[in-house]
């Protein structure tokens, strides 16, 4: 029998506390790469809430290497880049946003006309909107497999960017 077997009859609050130092020894401590610990754990995440975490190792991997760095939440874009949660801000000639599951994506681009709909939710995705430059991908629901569509749209968002910098004489960042 498996521990995932037995962990089913068990609250999903008891079953994260006693994988929580599992969790620690395999993928060390978050916090000290600059991510946030959720307020519930894995198992309670996906029973109470529907959600399911994601923890890539090759992520934290990078971030342990400086490959990517972790930044302050975003307060708003600016034409020039970002202004972030602690008041500081950076330039960006281009920029990839994973929002999570925010579907009111106005606040991002206030200052941005005929892209978002009457909730928030992009007018064009995987594809140009009205905005020179910008694109959304992964915000629809495809019965023929979510991550499938994500692969499309993604490769086509890139050669689309990847056009639009050329012509425009940026380089990505």
């Amino acid at each position: 029998m498996t521990w995932a077997i037995i962990y089913r009859y068990l609250p999903p609050r008891l079953v994260d506390i006693v994988n929580a130092p599992v969790l620690r020894l395999a993928l060390g401590s978050m916090e000290k790469l600059g991510l946030r610990r959720a307020a519930k754990g894995p198992l309670q995440m996906i029973r109470e809430d529907g959600r399911v975490p994601l923890i890539d190792v090759g992520t934290l991997r990078k971030i342990r290497d400086g490959s990517i760095k972790i930044r302050p939440g975003i307060d708003r874009l600016t034409a020039e880049g970002v202004v972030f949660g602690d008041g500081s801000n950076e330039n960006f000639d281009a920029m990839i946003m994973a929002t999570g599951f925010r579907p009111d994506l106005r606040r991002l681009v206030p200052d941005v006309e005929e892209v978002f709909d009457q909730q928030g939710m992009p007018l064009a995705v995987g594809r140009s909107t009205a905005a020179a430059g910008l694109y959304f991908c992964g915000q629809i629901t495809a019965p023929t497999g979510q991550l499938r569509e994500i692969g499309i749209e993604a490769q086509r968002i890139a050669d689309l960017a990847s056009n639009y910098l050329a012509a425009s004489g940026s380089r990505a960042a």
